[in-house]
């Protein structure tokens, strides 16, 4: 079923005391909207539940019935995609608790007093939905693009924001931008700007198809200029709007464009040589 586009992200939680639950809200502010659950078992049939999808998961140390590690690796196996993200307590002992959820599968843990408010609370949420978002997109660009670009791909996928330019691209994986280039060439692949644009995009593609965020909300988290220049780059290099590439999937429908695209492109380079 289309998604709305203009919905803010959904976001479900477990086991947070309320100033927890505040504190996560007052971060994200007006984008998202956050739907406290009772139990594990609630949390199941939402997130089964294609007719209200949740963009993310915090669970707290409060979970009913089940340890944290336990909730985490539940999340982590009913929907793959979902980050997750666990809201420590003050009194929880760290030493023996974060190893646990880590193995589990957590993408992000938030520290009472370190990065629990604010600012700091919300670049902790968007790097849980980017770690796992460039983890499902990498493995399924790795039979897209060349295995000696798949670095420079990651690269992009982890720091949207930052690796913004060729020269950055190239400072990511520690090689020259000359050299960038010559293994584009090598491998008959896009050339380093074409690159960048086409993992920015998969990022864009993933969280339309996955998430309830607006256009705005994710031109913002992955550093466009603005929503209008996300939606005309999207238009101008996939051939559709945001909303029609929503409708119909989001990154299924934009890996079989961007297959497409490479097809082309190393046709018209074999006519040229």
């Amino acid at each position: 079923m289309p998604r709305n586009v203009e919905a803010s992200a959904d976001i479900a939680t477990l086991g947070l005391s309320p100033i927890q639950r505040a504190r996560v809200a007052d971060a994200l502010r007006s984008s998202a909207r956050l739907n406290a659950l009772e139990s594990l078992e609630r949390m199941r049939r939402l997130l089964r539940d294609t007719l209200e999808p949740v963009d993310l998961v915090v669970i707290g140390m409060n979970t009913p019935g089940s340890s944290v590690a336990d909730v985490v690796r539940d999340v982590r196996r009913e929907c793959p995609m979902v980050p997750v993200v666990v809201y420590l307590d003050r009194a929880v002992d760290q030493s023996s608790t974060i190893p646990s959820i880590t193995e589990a599968g957590v993408h992000e843990i938030i520290v009472p007093g370190y990065n629990d408010e604010g600012v700091r609370l919300r670049a902790a949420i968007l790097a849980a939905r980017r770690f796992c978002a460039a983890a499902w997109i990498l493995d399924r660009l790795s039979s897209v693009v060349p295995a000696r670009l798949l670095r420079f791909v990651e690269a992009v996928l982890a720091d949207p924001c930052g690796v913004d330019s060729v020269d950055a691209l190239a400072m990511s994986a520690g090689v020259h931008r000359k050299t960038l280039y010559n293994w584009c060439r090598i491998t008959r692949f896009f050339g380093p700007g074409d690159l960048l644009l086409w993992c920015r995009l998969a990022l864009v593609a993933h969280y339309l198809g996955i998430t309830r965020c607006t256009v705005e909300i994710i031109a913002r988290d992955l550093g466009y200029p603005s929503d209008t220049a996300l939606r005309n780059t999207l238009k101008r290099n996939v051939g559709l709007t945001a909303t029609e590439l929503r409708d119909r999937g989001g990154l299924e429908p934009f890996l079989e464009i961007f297959k497409a695209r490479i097809a082309v492109y190393r046709q018209g380079r074999q006519h040229t040589t």
